[in-house]
């Protein structure tokens, strides 16, 4: 999958890791769950690879990214929901090791309500596509 590509792109702003607590020396992004013990703002991303209809050149993920928070961390969790905002709206990322050319546009951003009304959570939801670097590099 992508996931790798992704999250490299997250932990590589220095904005975004500004915005965020580190975890282990690095900016808190995790793959779908954080551990207990991160701390608050922190991001986490869930990709799925949606189904394809007969396709088995172009990929296409949902990426779902969120950024976490608290009452106290309000200002900080908002300015990482942006950042992640301009960070994948509408980039292409080469780095992938199985595929070529990722493309990544926004879908959906907002608010999400959570049971504690003192939980701050954002959820962007991107939609990606790329190309399988094997079927390129044997078609060329």
């Amino acid at each position: 999958m992508i996931e790798k590509t992704i999250i490299g792109a997250l932990r590589a702003d220095t904005v975004l890791a500004s915005k965020i607590t580190k975890f282990e020396s690095r900016p808190a992004v995790f793959s779908e769950l954080a551990p207990e013990s991160a701390k608050e703002p922190y991001v986490t991303i869930n990709i799925s690879r949606n189904p394809a209809a007969g396709d088995l050149i172009i990929h296409e993920f949902t990426i779902m990214v969120d950024s976490w928070g608290t009452e106290s961390t309000r200002k900080a969790t908002r300015e990482a929901s942006e950042r992640i905002e301009y960070i994948f709206d509408n980039k292409q990322f080469n780095s992938d090791a199985r595929y070529d050319t990722i493309r990544v546009w926004l879908f959906s951003a907002g608010w999400v309500e959570e049971a504690d009304p003192r939980a701050v959570h954002y959820n962007h939801q991107f939609i990606a596509r790329a190309g399988r670097k094997k079927w390129i590099e044997t078609t060329l």
